[in-house]
């Protein structure tokens, strides 16, 4: 009986008079363990600009984990897992991009990229994909398929999953796929067939042909119209304008509705 009582209440007798040691967990408290913990301190760090906008932060913090929050539902409906060990280097991420004025493109890509990996693809490679969400890990969806990114060089060949061409090239649509240098001015483009990014100026492809991109203050729909050096950003919350990037202020209405303000 006394050795059953032992055990129920996880004490060990170590040797003849030996000291008692008493079983605990060491583990810590996991601090963001569900979707909701993630959005509310995500909302945290986002809400840095809340003063700029003139937004009371707790209203900001609740328009941000709202948008959060749903964007949880879908990833969650498209088979991704909620992956609790992902989310501090998202909440780190957050914080340096929200101190930053302007925040470009670059910036804002950086920090989704690591934030998008909380909720966990889980094809693996060579499995199918329609997007780098769905896949497990840090692979990327490349050719319909998941694969480790393998960087590759012109004249190289590009037809595995994962390799993705550099320097200015392109992987081909003929087989067997080889990277190819991007499309120059005038030349035809589409989605398999880019415009070259070390031409001066910057080319984008318009209409099915590589134009020159937009300068600062240019009118633009995306990003990829603007010179991405000088104004990355198409500012479609203030006149589809090019500018040099994301800029909080009470006159950005367009921007702050998106934080908790009005327009």
């Amino acid at each position: 009986m006394r050795e059953k009582m032992r055990k129920a209440f996880g004490v060990v007798v170590v040797g003849l008079g030996g000291a008692l040691a008493v079983a605990c967990s060491s583990t810590p408290a996991d601090k963001y363990p569900s979707p909701d913990a993630f959005c509310s301190a995500k909302a945290v760090e986002e809400c840095q600009i809340a003063g700029a906008c003139a937004v009371p932060v707790e209203q900001c913090k609740s328009a941000r984990h709202a948008i959060c929050m749903t964007q949880a539902t879908t990833a969650q409906n498209e088979g991704r897992t909620y992956s609790s060990g992902n989310v501090q280097a998202c909440i780190d991420k957050e914080h340096a991009l929200y101190l930053k004025t302007p925040i470009t493109p670059k910036d804002q890509a950086d920090a989704d990229d690591t934030c998008e990996r909380v909720f966990q693809g889980s094809v693996a490679a060579g499995g199918p994909c329609a997007n780098d969400r769905q896949c497990a890990g840090t692979a990327i969806c490349t050719k319909g398929a998941c694969g480790n990114k393998v960087s590759k060089n012109p004249g190289d060949f590009c037809g595995n999953p994962g390799e993705v061409c550099t320097n200015d090239s392109y992987c081909s649509v003929t087989v067997p796929a080889k990277c190819v240098p991007n499309a120059t001015q005038g030349q035809t483009c589409n989605t398999d067939v880019l415009c070259s990014a070390n031409a001066t100026p910057s080319l984008r492809c318009v209409v099915g042909v590589c134009q020159p991109v937009q300068p600062a203050g240019g009118k633009c729909f995306v990003n990829s119209d603007c010179d991405p050096k000088a104004a990355p950003y198409c500012d479609v919350d203030n006149g589809n304008v090019c500018d040099d990037g994301i800029r909080f202020a009470i006159s950005n209405k367009g921007l702050c509705s998106h934080y908790g303000g009005s327009l």
